[in-house]
């Protein structure tokens, strides 16, 4: 009997030729993962749902396509690049001139997809999520103050004339 290769995660249950979605014990056990917004982690699951097991950089997740999951534009957008800056997907595609953007995720390898892909195919995943990184801020939000700028200026003494 042959040995079965477990390189790339399986897609479908064979018993019942049913798909799922396969997020590794990895993925959550990471420092990143547990960074994550409510929404991004629900992003992560509502894509990796729309991985058949050969497409992975064929994942779009337009607007379109995400609002019957329940998503709308502004959280849909928020969730993608927290999951980007993370590197929990990555961008396989740019969208434009009527086309899509195109993720892959990082736990598997990116595949063929008919020659569409900007990137290569790889024969092993990025696993781009395990350089661990700071918290994300999102654009035009100003980052919080940090607790050594805090300690400085309590720290100041107030002159008698100004108190």
């Amino acid at each position: 009997m042959a040995k079965k290769s477990h390189t790339q995660p399986v897609a479908y249950d064979v018993s019942a030729g049913k798909r799922y979605a396969a997020i590794p014990k990895a993925i959550t056990d990471c420092a990143n993962y547990r960074k994550l917004t409510t929404d991004a982690k629900a992003l992560l699951l509502d894509s990796a749902s729309l991985f058949n097991g050969k497409n992975n950089g064929d994942i779009s997740l337009a607007i379109k396509l995400m609002e019957p999951l329940g998503w709308n534009k502004r959280r849909l957008m928020r969730a993608r690049r927290e999951l980007e800056y993370y590197g929990f997907i990555t961008i396989a595609r740019q969208g434009g001139s009527h086309k899509p953007t195109l993720y892959a995720l990082a736990w598997i390898n990116i595949h063929h997809c008919c020659g569409k892909l900007e990137v290569p195919s790889t024969k092993a995943p990025a696993c781009t999520y395990l350089e661990e990184k700071s918290k994300y801020v999102p654009p035009g939000r100003k980052p919080s103050i940090q607790p050594e700028t805090m300690r400085i200026l309590n720290t100041v003494e107030i002159p008698e004339w100004a108190a």
